[in-house]
């Protein structure tokens, strides 16, 4: 019970702080892609809350309920990261009504999955040996969602890799601060992976909350400094 306690403290600060990061993004979001980065440090943030009240509940309905919740972030992240990176990297011209209309087809299908009692499964649920033990509940994930992995992770690393590309070529006087970039961004993304795909400890612990506060921090360092 301990652990779970101490996790959840950590995830509840994790989205504290990257709360405080999109508060103060916005403040100064005339910054150049300052509005789509306050998108992506608050989707991230309400991801860290409600990973925090998932881990805290003794209940697993309630489990259930904020698992289901930390999903709002999770699908606000793939198109808010095209955004920014198009626009961090001086590509604004396609953030665009219709591209970002197609990035949101699968995060609001995954919605509406979850929604739904009849289709909730098909995302994810918790094996009926949960209910004897909540705390300890691990979600399983349901067929439908590899296919927003895939198209997450296509979205997620595409635009990382053009991010890493764009520094390399046109930051040669300032490769110490684009490595440290480069670096910060990817830790969040490798976590999800070695989560998802249910590598040794990371199975059991989304560390992805975490890791975004540092590279949070790094961004909002970057956007305005760098």
């Amino acid at each position: 019970m301990g652990q779970h306690w101490v996790f959840s403290a950590m995830a509840l600060a994790a989205g504290a702080c990257l709360a405080v990061y999109a508060f103060y993004v916005w403040r100064h979001r005339r910054a150049s892609a300052g509005a789509s980065l306050t998108v992506v440090l608050a989707a991230a943030g309400w991801w860290g809350l409600a990973y925090a009240l998932e881990l805290a509940a003794t209940e697993l309905p309630t489990k259930l309920l904020w698992g289901d919740a930390k999903w709002l972030g999770i699908c606000l992240l793939p198109p808010a990261w095209f955004a920014f990176i198009m626009q961090y990297t001086g590509r604004d011209r396609w953030v665009n009504r219709s591209t970002m209309v197609a990035l949101a087809v699968p995060p609001a299908a995954v919605i509406v999955l979850l929604a739904n009692d009849a289709t909730h499964d098909l995302v994810r649920y918790y094996p009926p040996s949960a209910a004897a033990d909540p705390e300890d509940a691990i979600a399983q994930v349901g067929p439908l969602f590899w296919p927003f992995l895939v198209y997450a992770d296509l979205v997620v690393w595409g635009c990382t890799a053009l991010f890493v590309w764009t520094l390399t070529r046109l930051s040669r006087l300032y490769w110490r601060q684009s490595l440290l970039l480069i670096v910060t961004v990817l830790l969040p993304f490798l976590a999800n992976i070695l989560h998802n795909l249910n590598v040794g400890p990371f199975g059991r612990v989304e560390l992805t909350p975490f890791l975004f506060v540092l590279t949070g921090a790094v961004l909002v360092w970057g956007i305005f400094r760098f």
